[in-house]
């Protein structure tokens, strides 16, 4: 059950999909790429999941009413590469997304 008790607000059928990654998964990558020689050469790095997550599933997660509105022009999915984090950085992604949402709502 969510704190605030609204609806969740989801933009049309809920299956597009996004990569969602946590912050401190981020937090880590930043670090790793400020102390890392490998990089800094002007590469763009993905920092991201890997995994494409439908917004339903997210919205299922957190629990719930949710509102849908109508949909709008955007990409219907999305997925990074974080081929480059891995090889450069030796980073990959740690925090599970349920993990994440979970302490998110505590």
């Amino acid at each position: 059950e969510r704190r605030s008790g609204k609806p969740l607000t989801i933009v049309g059928d809920g299956k597009q999909t996004r990569d969602f990654v946590n912050i401190k998964d981020v937090v880590r990558a930043n670090i790793s790429a400020m102390v890392n020689a490998s990089v800094g050469k002007g590469e763009s790095i993905n920092i991201a999941s890997g995994r494409s997550v439908p917004i339903n599933e997210i919205a299922s997660i957190i629990g719930g009413p949710a509102d849908h509105l109508p949909p709008r022009l955007e990409i219907k999915d999305s997925l990074a590469d974080i081929t480059l984090a891995r090889k450069l950085l030796n980073w990959q992604p740690m925090v599970g997304l349920e993990d994440g949402l979970k302490e998110l709502l505590k």
